[in-house]
């Protein structure tokens, strides 16, 4: 027979996410509208003051609904990516980026998801979503990025 270690009912060979239980005819989990939403709104809603790695207040509904999701699928992660603007050195806007994903982490860790569910990138300034001309535009480069990934 062929490997599904995860138990799906597709083999190895043709499973998209090998490492992850999942209910799609590729072997991943089915993401609902819903669960879309709430990642959707926690990225939407994630909010810092300027130069700080401080969550806003908020925040915090948007950060807790995707916690308690994430708690009841202990097999899905969330790919979170720093951003900033150009602004500052490279090394400084590196390190704010790193500040701020890590802050999202641990709140989301502190309201019960598992480390091992979170995956973390720090991209500085080097990926811009539009351009650093004038702060319409440079505000849309400061942000927290998150995705579900399955393995």
């Amino acid at each position: 027979p062929l490997a599904d270690s995860d138990n799906d009912g597709i083999a190895h060979e043709d499973d998209k996410c090998p490492n992850t239980h999942g209910t799609g005819s590729d072997g991943c989990p089915v993401v609902t509208p819903e669960e879309k939403a709430i990642l959707d709104l926690a990225i939407r809603n994630l909010y810092f003051d300027t130069d700080k790695d401080i969550i806003k207040r908020r925040s915090y509904i948007y950060l807790d609904k995707l916690a308690e999701l994430m708690v009841t699928k202990p097999n899905w992660k969330v790919r979170m990516t720093g951003h900033t603007d150009d602004r500052g050195s490279d090394y400084y806007n590196m390190d704010l980026s790193k500040r701020r994903v890590e802050a999202a982490m641990f709140y989301l860790m502190n309201r019960g998801m598992k480390r091992n569910q979170l995956i973390t990138e720090y991209y500085g300034e080097s990926r811009p979503a539009a351009s650093n001309v004038s702060e319409r535009t440079r505000k849309w480069n400061r942000r927290v990025e998150m995705e579900f990934v399955f393995e």
